[in-house]
């Protein structure tokens, strides 16, 4: 199974909703919070690590504790047991959090806006850029080969490491003895967002809305 939480980031938090949540989180990631100029994405980072805490109670790691998450060398976070994988996503005025003891996961959300296709040129491939730069619809196609591509990138673990023009987005990608299977998520209209994950998915990913308080 795969479960992604979500929840909203529209408006800065009350002195009492900050307080409480203070309490909830480990010190470091407070810390790293207050660093953000943006209330948004000090926010989005707090609630990163709040969904995280919820999933890890959900699937029966209540006694994880969130300063023991560890990283690779490419910075990409994990939990030492390796019994569930996890990966983290924001855009706009949404966070999402996906989690699996059984797969390893991937998650990219992206709110939809302007781009010049130009500015990414590096990040498609051939056959993609040509796609992108006839369609009729050339945001939802941008953003969707987009969002693929990084769930992609995040599940493997190596991120931009992995030149994005290198391989094609699609609802099956190889990168080297991987193959990586993507999903698309519904969570909001004018985003766009995907899941990847290293296996066939045999039932739907269970999408949950959490309400941060």
């Amino acid at each position: 199974m795969v479960k992604v939480l979500v929840a909203e980031n529209i408006t800065p938090w009350p002195h009492s909703t900050y307080a409480s949540i203070s309490k909830q989180l480990p010190m470091l990631f407070l810390d790293k919070a207050s660093k953000y100029r943006r209330w948004q994405d000090a926010q989005a980072l707090l609630i990163g690590k709040l969904l995280l805490k919820r999933g890890l109670n959900e699937f029966g790691f209540q006694d994880f504790l969130l300063e023991n998450i560890q990283y690779n060398a490419f910075n990409r976070p994990y939990i030492n047991a390796r019994e569930l994988d996890f990966n983290i996503s924001h855009a706009g005025q949404y966070v999402i959090c996906a989690l699996s003891k059984q797969h390893r996961v991937g998650v990219d959300i992206e709110q939809v806006h302007p781009v010049d296709l130009q500015d990414f040129a590096t990040c498609f491939t051939g056959p993609e850029l040509d796609r992108l730069s006839r369609s009729p619809e050339f945001l939802f196609d941008f953003f969707n080969i987009w969002t693929i591509k990084e769930a992609v990138i995040k599940a493997d673990g190596r991120g931009l490491q992995i030149p994005l023009q290198q391989f094609e987005a699609g609802e099956q990608i190889k990168l080297g003895d991987n193959l990586w299977h993507t999903h698309t998520l519904k969570i909001a209209d004018g985003y766009i967002s995907h899941l990847a994950t290293n296996n066939a998915l045999s039932e739907p990913v269970v999408i949950q809305k959490v309400l941060i308080s």
